[in-house]
């Protein structure tokens, strides 16, 4: 019997849905299943080492001294209810009844069991009655509230819990967001934990408070002119519609009506409202990161099973109700707006309202035309503009009338009119009305509607400031929201107002209707403003001087950088988290200043982006800003070396690693012996890494040792990653002691120092070390690696381990499993853009694909693999491709192509000392002989002559690389392709073993 826990425990707490109503309606059948139920958990309590506190009626209390295993026996409880042998009448009960997919497999069946639990130090005491352990306090009670908030077949933890137990294999997590749970003062984030095979169970919103509901701020300009259209939009969305379309020509004040009743519409429904505003562009990165975020999201990773995106359902179901406002849906690109269809089918709680042009497939859409407002509209929104700007305004009624006529003119656009209104202090109505070119007809459609728009800008523009417009202009070529901070950067050091002034400009341009406020202020969160995107296309248009755009960009740099620069250093460690919000927030506007060619500053933006970018795999757009054209205008050369370092890293993620060599040695030519001192130790760290890399292990021991004796003990990072590339190199050496000492070295600095980053790699390192002798061990290390990765929100390193994941499987013969692991990383890698690897997916799949008898399917994977690795200069892994391609098309009677790839492996012979690629050469040369005895029938004395020989070969290179020895028996140095020969000769000499039953039997 398990101990009973103390100290810091889990409790997990269970109860069976709905259980009243069934033992109400068949208690015989109750009495049966729950039995079952209370022997399952029973058996799974002494399995996890649990220990069972008391169960009352169908609810467990169950203590846990390890995180881990409490959350293993929620999993394992939740995957084996489905297989009990229930009572027959319990599937005819809505509460038990049974649930399957498309494809026939059971999603729910029998009874519904929620669970729920908390990590802590609770109290604890002997039951006198019972003699067994309880527990009380606060802790307990919110492992009970957070269990209460679930439903049947769901598993809640608090984030704590979750995070304690560490990496599980074949399961899903989905953070919920923050909640209030009943009668506890604190908020707890919870997350849903689940089976990977139950992962598409879909519960309702939890029963909780969400603490932090996402609400459409109302606008800062009362709603005039649209009664009509207002109310129609109410009834639509109480009436329940689920996708709303608000189409009209720009300045129809589609935004602004949508803005308005949707935020009144959530005071009277309490439902989510999240709020997409595309102002320059509407990717699927942008829809994700604003949906995200409004939802109070981790961004760290965006794409992917585990990412935000496929976080956002559950979070939007924890919610109850939602409804996503997408402004300008025209600046949609094809994937993000099929993300958000997606959505809207899977999830019957949210809707979608579009405000745009029109709809490419707006059939199924629910659709208000906004027309031009009449004239008492244009009256009232008139006058409450010229109030908010003067004070007071009274028209007469020969005002009134201009101000009709000019809403006539102005096609009845309410951003038109409230722009007229802006040069109310210098003229009256009807001088403004004067002002309007009478000559230009009425006409309805959207190029004369913009024009008009135009005009109504110009009017406003005029009623500027010098000092004003300089402004708007420099804030229309800030890609993102502006604060009053930002704002006040952006003005010339000589002009410099105070913060005072800048908030009565804000102000004003917000009566004028040329500012929308983007939320409000939360917190340490200040309220942001944007320009309207007419306005910004109006105002980019009065502003041709290039020179003008470079001072702007020269200005925000000059007040962004000096904020973000002493923070990078934090994205590797306890920080990382805080700094990669802050980089995430500015990231428009760093890459902006990096491509706005203003000198140095373009390249210090490029340099505090390139973390983001380079967890997110922005290659192309990191080559663009860090060009040879770029760096050679640098003249402090300290940033030079600096650019020269970020170089080699984007050549070394995309593995080429020549180019990465090339560019550390120049970076080091720019050393002398007093400048950038604190540069040189990871110089020379980069240069040994990189010959490393390329297998000049002569060359990279000697200069990683060097790196290691000058660092040891200086806290310097590079110390440790120099141990991490020597340990590789031991392995090569078959120095295996060594390799795993410098490993658990580096490990040790890594986590001392709070490196998460230098802490996971190192784990995968040792996960490598480990594949062949201990592979349970070495998955292990490998879950544990990308987890860390993952909360980092570095997709490329992650997916680097999730990769070897696979591998280690693959290298066990676990086929299924791995097929499946590199089918979803291939479409996370190429979301990535990274070739290489989605090339080493593709040569796997193709791999699989052989070996399990489907050559058909194999054969246009191990092609593109090929292609790409060529082209790519990796001549081993192209040789590889090259082989088991020459062995597809031999069985797919793909002959001559088969031969002309098999010279090219042989080639390949000549220009590497690989024994390894020999060995492999040798069996694809003995498989295409087996393809042409199977396509090409000989005489019988040929026949046994080709046998003898395939036999020959197949015993030599068996014998010569123990292909037939168990994997865990072997050293860890194999060459990584004999871990491939040994799967290809296994397929062979069942390919043998048929052709001489065949022979047998002729």
């Amino acid at each position: 019997m398990t101990k009973a826990p103390t100290g810091e425990i889990a409790i997990i707490f269970t109860d069976v849905e709905g259980s009243t109503a069934l033992w109400d309606r068949i208690p015989d059948a109750m009495h049966k299943a729950i039995e079952r139920h209370d022997e399952l958990l029973r058996r799974l309590l002494v399995e996890h080492r649990g220990y069972e506190v008391k169960s009352e009626g169908d609810a467990f209390m169950a203590a846990f001294a390890e995180a881990r295993d409490a959350v293993e026996w929620c999993l394992q409880a939740q995957r084996l209810l489905l297989t009990l042998n229930w009572p027959g009448l319990l599937g005819d009960q809505p509460e038990s009844s049974t649930e399957r997919r498309a494809d026939g497999s059971l999603i729910s069946e029998g009874l519904r069991v929620r669970m729920g639990g908390h990590i802590g130090r609770p109290n604890h005491r002997k039951n006198p009655t019972t003699g067994r352990m309880d527990y009380f306090g606060g802790m307990v009670n919110r492992a009970a509230r957070i269990s209460h908030a679930g439903h049947g077949g769901q598993i809640v933890l608090s984030q704590v819990l979750s995070d304690r137990a560490g990496e599980l294999h074949d399961c899903t997590r989905v953070d919920l967001g923050c909640f209030k749970l009943t009668d506890l003062s604190e908020t707890e984030q919870l997350v849903q934990i689940l089976p990977q095979t139950l992962a598409d169970r879909c519960f309702p919103s939890l029963r909780a408070t969400p603490f932090r509901r996402p609400q459409i701020g109302l606008p800062s300009l009362p709603l005039l002119g649209r009664d009509t259209e207002s109310a129609e939009l109410l009834q639509a969305l109480r009436q329940g519609h689920r996708q709303i379309l608000l189409k009209g020509p720009p300045g129809m004040g589609k935004s602004h009506l949508a803005r308005s009743v949707t935020s009144a519409f959530q005071r009277e429904t309490s439902l989510a409202g999240i709020e997409l505003t595309l102002t320059d562009q509407g990717d699927l990165e942008t829809v994700l990161t604003q949906v995200g975020s409004s939802l109070g999201l981790p961004l760290g990773k965006l794409q992917g099973s585990d990412g935000v995106e496929a976080q956002i359902p559950h979070a939007i179901r924890a919610q109850g109700k939602a409804i996503i406002l997408i402004h300008d849906w025209d600046q949609l690109e094809p994937l993000a707006l099929g993300v958000l269809q997606r959505w809207h089918d899977e999830i019957d709680s949210v809707c979608l309202l579009f405000t745009g042009q029109g709809h490419p497939d707006s059939s199924s859409f629910f659709t208000i035309t906004l027309g031009p407002v009449d004239a008492d509209g244009a009256v009232d929104i008139f006058v409450d503009s010229a109030r908010r700007q003067l004070g007071g305004f009274s028209p007469s009624a020969a005002d009134q009338k201009a101000i009709a006529q000019m809403g006539e003119e102005l096609d009845g656009s309410p951003l038109a009119i409230r722009l007229t209104a802006g040069r109310l202090k210098e003229l009256r109505p009807n001088e403004i009305l004067n002002l309007l070119p009478h000559r230009l007809p009425l006409l309805a459609n959207t190029q004369a509607q913009s024009a008009r728009l135009d005009l109504a800008l110009s009017l406003s523009w005029e009623g500027l400031t010098e000092a004003e417009k300089n402004l708007v202009q420099s804030m229309a070529w800030v890609p993102a929201a502006l604060t009053t901070n930002l704002i006040h950067a952006l003005i010339p050091r000589a002009q410099r107002w105070s913060l005072e002034q800048i908030r009565q400009f804000i102000h004003n341009l917000d009566n004028r209707s040329l500012l929308v406020r983007e939320g409000e202020e939360a917190g340490d969160e200040p309220v942001r403003w944007s320009l309207l995107k007419s306005v910004r296309r109006f105002v980019k248009i009065q502003m041709g001087d290039a020179s003008e755009i470079k001072g702007i960009y020269t200005r925000l740099s000059e007040y962004l950088l000096p904020q973000l620069e002493p923070k990078i250093e934090g994205y590797r460690d306890a920080r990382r988290a805080h700094v990669r919000q802050l980089l995430l927030h500015h990231l428009d506007v760093l890459v902006a200043i990096g491509r706005s060619n203003v000198g140095e500053n373009s390249m210090r933006a490029t340099l505090c982006a390139l973390p983001i970018l380079r967890d997110r795999g922005d290659l192309s757009v990191l080559r663009d800003l860090l060009g040879l054209d770029r760096l050679v205008q640098i003249k402090d050369k300290e940033l030079r070396i600096r650019a020269r370092i970020a170089r080699f890293k984007i050549a070394s993620d995309a593995q080429d690693h020549g180019s990465s060599l090339r560019e550390v040695e120049s970076a080091q030519k720019e050393f002398n012996n007093d400048t950038c001192i604190n540069l040189r130790s990871d110089c020379e760290y980069f240069i040994a890494s990189a010959y490393a890399r390329l297998g000049q292990d002569n060359i990279a021991e000697t200069m990683l040792s060097d790196v290691i004796e000058k660092n040891r003990g200086t806290g310097d990072r590079q110390c440790a990653n120099a141990m991490n590339d020597l340990a590789r190199i031991r392995i090569r050496q078959q120095r295996w002691k060594e390799a795993q000492s410098l490993y658990q070295s580096a490990y040790q600095w890594f986590h001392e120092n709070g490196d998460s980053y230098g802490a996971g790699s190192t784990r995968a390192n040792i996960g490598i070390l480990l594949q062949t002798t201990d592979p349970p061990q070495a998955e292990q290390c490998f879950r544990n690696a990308a987890g860390l990765l993952h909360q980092l929100g570095s997709a490329r390193t992650e997916l680097i381990h999730l990769t070897n994941l696979a591998r280690t499987r693959y290298l066990q013969s676990r086929y299924t499993e791995s097929r499946r692991d590199y089918e979803s990383l291939l479409s996370r890698w190429m979301q990535l853009g990274q070739r290489i690897m989605s090339a080493n997916c593709n040569f796997h799949l193709g791999c699989i694909a052989l070996l399990e008898g489907r050559s058909s399917d194999a054969l246009p994977k191990l092609e593109r693999a090929q292609k790409i690795l060529t082209h790519a200069g990796h001549r081993e892994w192209a040789g590889m491709a090259s082989g088991f391609l020459a062995v597809v098309q031999g069985f797919e009677s793909e002959l001559t192509q088969a031969e002309t790839n098999l010279k090219q492996l042989q080639q390949l012979l000549g220009t590497v000392t690989s024994p390894a690629i020999e060995g492999l050469f040798h069996l694809c040369e003995a498989g295409l002989e087996m393809a042409r005895l199977e396509a090409t029938p000989k005489i019988e004395s040929q026949t046994k002559l080709s046998l003898e020989a395939i036999s020959r070969t197949l015993k030599d290179v068996k014998n010569r690389f123990h292909l037939e020895t168990p994997l865990q028996d072997l050293h860890q140095g194999r060459h990584e392709i004999e871990f491939d020969l040994v799967h290809l000769h296994k397929f062979l000499k069942e390919r043998q073993r048929l052709i001489l039953m065949a022979e047998s039997l002729t």
